[in-house]
């Protein structure tokens, strides 16, 4: 058949069956069927393209071929194989994701990256953690830095982990930002919102004004489920 008509009636006929194996098999049964109806009218002398229009008027209304196939068709198997194959793409999009996410989750960033306008003095690597809910939360470094105003600030690097990367990261704001307290009882003022840094890793930096750089500690308190979680902070560099 050199006209795409009998085809297309082909197409939509067997476009009802979902289970692949059984619309490849009745799709190769109706080709087969098409081709020597064609060759039955060639062969009594019709042209080729009224020959393909015979056959196609032969065969009927493709919808309701259609429509009487996907009745036929509906084999218990193909239905849970069909369900298997969409639960096993999602099962890979997300292993997918779930490894972009615990890739760079996991790695110490080489180059640390203060906001816009900020002279870091000096940095202290950090590693405390706290569980709050389903995060977990580690300080990574907490640098003591001058912003554009001149204002001594004291900047934290706090990263989130989470078993299931489609929760994504904690949303704070200005209001709801965690709260910093060091060991001389100064209260840190949140100098901007907290800006993550990274979408997949959940990296977050947080900036506080009001803390004593001659202090020991201080006491970062995060928002829970379960109440307040505090996780320390040390403000002295441990010698080597």
């Amino acid at each position: 058949m050199k006209t795409d008509r009998s085809l297309s009636w082909l197409r939509d006929a067997v476009g009802g069956i979902k289970y692949r194996p059984d619309r490849k098999r009745v799709e190769k049964e109706l080709y087969e069927h098409l081709i020597a109806r064609n060759e039955d009218f060639l062969a009594q002398g019709v042209p080729e393209r009224e020959a393909d229009e015979l056959v196609v008027k032969a065969m009927g209304d493709p919808e309701e071929t259609r429509r009487m196939l996907a009745e036929v068709y509906k084999p218990f198997w193909g239905n849970v194989i069909n369900t298997l194959l969409t639960l096993v793409v999602i099962a890979l999009i997300w292993a997918v994701f779930a490894l972009v996410t615990n890739r760079y989750a996991f790695l110490e960033m080489s180059s640390y990256a203060p906001p816009e306008g900020t002279v870091v003095e000096r940095t202290i690597p950090q590693s405390a953690s706290v569980r709050c809910g389903d995060y977990r939360f580690r300080v990574l470094r907490a640098s003591f830095a001058k912003n554009e105003a001149g204002n001594s600030e004291l900047i934290v690097e706090l990263r989130a982990f989470t078993p299931d990367p489609l929760l994504g990261g904690p949303k704070w704001d200005y209001y709801h930002a965690p709260t910093l307290i060091d060991s001389r009882g100064n209260v840190g003022r949140i100098g901007v919102s907290p800006q993550r840094s990274l979408v997949f890793t959940s990296r977050w930096m947080l900036c506080y004004g009001g803390i004593d750089e001659n202090a020991e500690w201080a006491m970062l308190t995060l928002p829970s489920p379960e109440g307040p979680q505090t996780v320390p902070i040390s403000l002295r560099e441990v010698s080597p």
